[in-house]
């Protein structure tokens, strides 16, 4: 277990890393991300569990990108995938979505989006069109999660 643990950390900071750096991350690490969470959460619960929760958590993902992609037609009058949302954030949603009970999926999401809007306005200076790496924020926000409860062995993430 302490190997994908060691993979899903190590994944999650190429994530970072890229993000941040380049502002682009390479399309074959959101899969994976997704395959280690979801392996990670599917070890730990029962097979019908796993997929109930996997299947509110995807459905809690669609509502807010629906809402998201509304909000960038007709307020901002933007192109959502284009100008106002990346396609990595969305692929890292889904993979996020993938590793945790409902319960715990919406507490640890909303932090880490909490965490990324934090960590934007402290980082980010006044430019004329900012552009914020969310899925490398919400990674960090991530690794720091895992790495705590594995440390701790307490609270177990995939327990209600």
């Amino acid at each position: 277990m302490w190997l994908l643990q060691l993979v899903m950390i190590i994944n999650l900071a190429l994530i970072t890393y890229q993000d941040i750096k380049q502002r682009e991350v390479l399309w074959f690490l959101f899969p994976v991300a997704a395959l280690l969470m979801g392996v990670s959460y599917y070890v730990h619960t029962e097979p019908l569990l796993f997929a109930m929760n996997s299947a509110m958590n995807l459905s809690l993902i669609v509502v807010i990108l629906m809402v998201l992609f509304f909000y960038a037609k007709f307020k901002l009058k933007k192109s959502f995938l284009q100008e106002t949302f990346g396609l990595g954030d969305l692929l890292f949603f889904v993979a996020f979505a993938l590793g945790f009970p409902f319960v715990t999926f919406v507490v640890v999401f909303v932090f880490s989006l909490l965490f990324s809007l934090i960590l934007t306005l402290v980082i980010q200076s006044k430019e004329a069109k900012p552009t914020v790496p969310l899925a490398g924020y919400m990674a960090i926000f991530l690794m720091v999660v895992f790495c705590v409860s594995w440390m701790l062995r307490k609270p177990n993430l995939y327990q209600l």
